[in-house]
């Protein structure tokens, strides 16, 4: 430092602007303005520089004219000007430019809900106001597909299959510009391998006069096309106003502030990056490392913070709100302001001084209202003490010493607060709202770590990637108590699978026992889906006290078609391996040669395989027997917390907090239809696309709260495989359950209390133990929920299937589901290209998917209107291309496409779904909506996802129109299908 200049570090927050200053003489002088008072400056921090300089150099700095420097060593500052204006939607315009084929993919995302029982599908709207699809094409080099390819930055080879059309995008840059339009976020497919073209696009648009181009494969060189592109879409909206704050900042200095190169900003992970912001990317972040070293130990100077913002002896920050697992130490509270704190913690403090108080006012603390006095800090001198319950005030901020602590005041004029070692009030059985919360959340989390475990060691794309799969934990008796918000169809009927397991094996159930299970009969869902059950067993007894369990869509288990997933199988035996109680883990040993004999089995059929992946299938295997021991570690952490009496009646409490929750919307539901005091019946009927019915009559008691839930009418169970297990039905029911309740309970057990269920054996939802029921998980569950939605109108049919592509051979495998339309409600329009209920899997990425997979994504856009009309408009599907690069086996399994997403209250029905198979000579052939094919080198698949039914009728319609009279019934349309064909033949007639 040198030893006659300041050193300033300025923390410029929405509200407040904190400034530090290291003065010549050593002097710590510390300042607090409003960020915003434009009566009497222009800008915050350049008045507290201003102030500071003038009062400790005695010389007037006057306000019109820009500061002299020559006194000023360097300024560090931080600012939330890039998240306020993201926060309040006030960045710059841009256009987003994008290879030709994406033009929504990133408005699709990764096409997951945020919250999977939002109805709404609420999520956050595209920065961008325009789209442009650039034609240009770089795509992977594979042996044998593509001659004349080129090394990348990583060293793969990339083959320029279209090089930029850089005419045709002349022009369309030139209406932007005539719009106004002056940033643009380049995010092209392969650019991290291959930066040429955007390169080419970048010095196109600055030659234009584009005052902002972020290229992203500058802003964020790293594979994956949706992360990459949405950070340059946020460097494109804040980095010109981030630009314009620094300018103005340095405006205000008469040297105009000079940069020194060898300035660094930390980065996200610890990277540096020099000079002035060149991306708006790195303001976004708060220092990683610090923000994990204050979970640690929060309210003390950390060594740890980079030299390269300041010193680590100070560390001005508003506040720390770090939470749980944390002890306090004294905490140092500035009383001038917050940016005064955590200097040092005093080693002398004189002994305390009574201070004067200004008065006395009541405060609610645990256990009532207190009388508090309440001090004023400049009041307060060094070596006074002050008691809790106080409250401590002055114009800036105020500072709450709770009962138990003791405030005192340093010699710098900080507050230091020490904390009290009180006896923690222990919990009681009985029931506590404050604690039923914090229990929930406590549960909840568990199974989100169990999660976090299961993604980072899974290997599969399916699982690493897709995230399909889901965590839960259960009480004693097998029954649901909480579950991390991952994929609805799996979590009610895991359930019915750790309750199989306790009744099948009873005391053969034993401490460092793992279950494997898949069989529809044990509550599986569909074969793909491993359930892995691990018992928590209580010390001394070894009887099971908990239980947690995760289920996994594995890629390929074997079977008659690679992917496990075969639209043509009959029976169970042809979906792949099959396990009802099957030891993975036996007295703690993984049972690696019996489960890969297992995996292998199906091969011994005719025409059937074993499975294709086993590598793939014992590592993620490895990886839900981890996730389940994580959930071990923290549920007997928890125990241990609050011992095993406290935490098994928290898991009744928190069922019974549901079960009441259920009851009361069911006479809500009562009530709205005019039945207070007798039962109220209501009806829904739908179609799978084969015209086999599903039925439903709910008889509503609103006395008691509960509901008969009966599916009786409903279809026998088909010569197929869309027959659904019992525990897909139950599953569907909580699921709807919780959606309507509203409130943010966790799924368990006691949604379904007040509910009886009447299934119909040896129908469609209750199949025979042979039958087929792959497809009955991912199509006839969609349906279900749309019967219970449709009677009980809360929303219009979403897409009612999760159009499940597999394709591959006996060297790969490969299974994706596909977003559409979600319906419409009474106040909200339909999401487009959203995967919906019973599902909320990702889709891969397209670089992931074009890196891994011989497969050329040619387009994944959205299908516009294909969403219903109405008052309120059903989402629009999604088009989506796959051109193959060598001879595989594709399988489609789907469904709505003959009957439509229904419309409710008047909207229209949403659009059909379609599966086409275009070869290179031209043909174009449907496959209909179930449908196995070997494809060859150049075939392109296209599939179009169902569009989501309108809610309420247009105003601009008649009121009896023509629409009016026509019934909502299956509309068919002929395209090219036997099966389409004939049935457009039929007494039903289409639009």
């Amino acid at each position: 430092m040198s030893a006659d200049k300041f050193q300033f570090a300025i923390d410029r927050g929405g509200t407040f602007t904190d400034v530090f200053a290291r003065c010549p003489d050593g002097k710590i002088r510390v300042m607090k303005l409003l960020s915003e008072d434009p009566a009497n400056y222009r800008d915050a921090p350049t008045e507290g520089i201003r102030r500071i300089l003038q009062e400790e150099c005695g010389v007037p700095f006057p306000k019109d004219q820009p500061l002299n420097t020559t006194g000023i060593e360097w300024i560090r500052m931080g600012t939330t000007v890039a998240t306020n204006a993201l926060l309040e939607r006030k960045g710059e315009r841009f256009a987003l430019l994008i290879t030709r084929g994406f033009r929504d993919l990133l408005y699709i995302g990764n096409q997951a809900r945020p919250s999977i029982f939002d109805l709404e599908v609420r999520m956050p709207e595209v920065l961008y106001e325009a789209v442009l699809e650039v034609d240009e094409r770089l795509v992977l080099h594979q042996d044998g597909c593509l001659p004349s390819s080129s090394p990348g930055l990583t060293g793969e080879a990339v083959v320029v299959k279209q090089p930029v059309n850089l005419l045709a995008l002349r022009v369309e840059l030139e209406v932007l510009l005539a719009r106004g339009i002056r940033s643009l976020a380049v995010v092209l497919l392969h650019s991290y391998l291959w930066p040429g073209h955007e390169q080419q696009v970048g010095a196109l648009a600055r030659e234009l006069g584009f005052r902002q181009v972020s290229l992203s494969s500058e802003v964020m060189p790293m594979v994956r096309m949706v992360p990459r592109g949405y950070t340059a879409c946020i460097d494109a909206y804040l980095t010109p106003c981030i630009l314009r704050y620094l300018q103005s900042f340095r405006d205000g200095f008469a040297s105009q502030l000079q940069v020194r190169r060898r300035r660094r900003r930390r980065r996200k992970g610890g990277a540096l990056c020099s000079g002035l912001p060149s991306t708006s990317q790195p303001a976004l972040v708060l220092l990683p490392g610090l923000v994990e070293r204050g979970l640690r130990s929060p309210c003390q100077p950390s060594p740890e913070v980079p030299v390269a913002f300041w010193s680590p002896s100070w560390l001005p920050f508003d506040c720390w709100l770090f939470l749980g697992g944390c002890t306090l130490s004294p905490v140092l509270a500035g009383s001038k302001a917050s940016g005064s704190s955590a200097f040092e913690l005093p080693s002398d403090l004189e002994r305390g001084r009574a201070a004067p108080h200004l008065q006395v006012t009541r405060c609610y603390f645990e256990g009532g209202y207190q009388d508090t006095p309440v001090y004023l800090l400049e009041n307060l001198f060094h070596g006074h003490s002050i008691p809790g319950p106080s409250i401590l005030v002055d114009k800036n901020s105020t500072i709450l010493v709770e009962p138990g602590c003791t405030a005192s005041v340093t010699a710098l004029g900080d507050v230091s607060i020490t904390v009290g070692s009180g006896a923690v009030r222990p919990i009681g059985l009985e029931l506590d709202p404050i604690q039923l919360s914090i229990f929930s959340h406590r549960f909840m989390s568990i199974a989100e770590q169990m999660g976090r475990v299961l993604q980072r060691t899974a290997i599969s794309t399916n699982i690493k990637e897709r995230l399909d799969f889901s965590c839960a934990l259960f009480g004693p008796d097998g029954g649901l108590v909480s579950n991390a918000p991952h994929i609805p169809v799996h979590l009610g009927a895991m359930q019915e699978t750790v309750q199989f397991q306790i009744q099948h094996l009873g005391p053969d159930l034993r401490q460092g026992d793992v279950i494997l299970s898949n069989h529809p009969c044990a509550g599986g869902s569909h074969l793909p889906d491993l359930t892995v059950i691990t018992p928590v067993s209580g010390v001394p007894e070894p009887r099971a006290i908990f239980f947690v369990a995760s289920r996994g869509h594995h890629a390929d288990i074997g079977g008659i078609t690679p992917g496990s997933m075969p639209p043509h199988s009959h029976s169970l035996q042809e979906e792949g391996a099959i396990f009802i109680s099957f030891k993975l883990v036996q007295e703690g040993v993984f049972q690696e040669e019996a489960v890969t004999a297992a995996l292998l089995a199906p091969g011994q059929l005719p025409g059937s395989s074993g499975t294709r992946n086993l590598h793939d299938n014992l590592s993620d295997l490895r990886a839900q027997v981890a996730a389940n021991q994580r959930g071990i570690q923290l549920v007997n952490e928890l125990i241990g917390q609050y011992g095993l009496g406290v935490v098994q009646a928290y898991m009744g409490h928190i069922q019974a907090n549901a079960e009441v929750a259920v009851q009361t919307m069911l006479r809500k539901f009562a009530t709205r239809r005019g039945h207070v005091d007798r039962p109220l019946q209501v009806e829904a009927k739908d179609f799978m696309d084969d015209g086999t019915p599903i039925c439903l009559r709910v008889t509503v008691d609103p006395q008691e709260g509960t509901a008969v839930f009966d599916f009786t009418g409903t279809g026998q169970e088909v010569y197929g495989n869309w027959n659904a297990p019992r525990a897909i039905t139950l599953s569907a029911l909580i699921y709807c359950l919780r959606c309507m309740v509203g409130e943010d309970i966790p799924l368990n057990q006691g949604c379904l209390s007040p509910v009886r269920i009447v299934v119909p054996e040896r129908s469609i939802l209750h199949p025979s133990l042979d039958a087929g029921v792959v497809g009955g998980n991912v199509l006839t569950s969609q349906r279900v929920v749309d019967v219970i939605f449709r009677a009980f109108e809360v929303c219009a049919a979403s897409q009612g299937c999760m159009n499940n592509v597999t394709f591959g051979n006996e060297r790969i495998g490969y299974y994706e589901t596909v977003a559409g339309g979600a319906g419409a409600g009474p106040h909200w329009h339909g999401r487009s290209g959203v995967h919906s209920h019973m599902t909320n899997t990702r889709i891969t990425d397209p670089e992931i998917l074009e890196k891994r997979y011989p497969v050329v994504l040619r387009t994944f856009q959205l299908a516009p209107n294909t969403g219903g009309a109405g008052l309120f408009r059903g989402g629009d599907g999604v088009r989506r291309e796959l051109q193959f690069r060598e001879e595989m086996v594709l399988s489609v399994l789907s469904e709505r496409r003959a009957f439509q997403p229904y419309g409710l209250q008047g909207g229209d029905a949403g659009s059909p779904g379609l599966n086409l198979l275009i070869q290179p000579n031209g043909r174009t052939m449907n496959l209909g909506g179930k449908m196995s094919v070997k494809v060859h080198p150049g075939d392109i698949f296209c599939l179009q996802s169902p569009g989501g039914g309108g809610f309420g009728r247009h105003p601009q319609r008649s009121a009896k129109g023509p629409e009016e009279a026509r019934p909502q019934a299956p509309l068919f349309r002929e395209r090219g299908s036997f099966y389409y064909y004939s049935r457009s033949q039929e007494t039903i007639e289409g639009p």
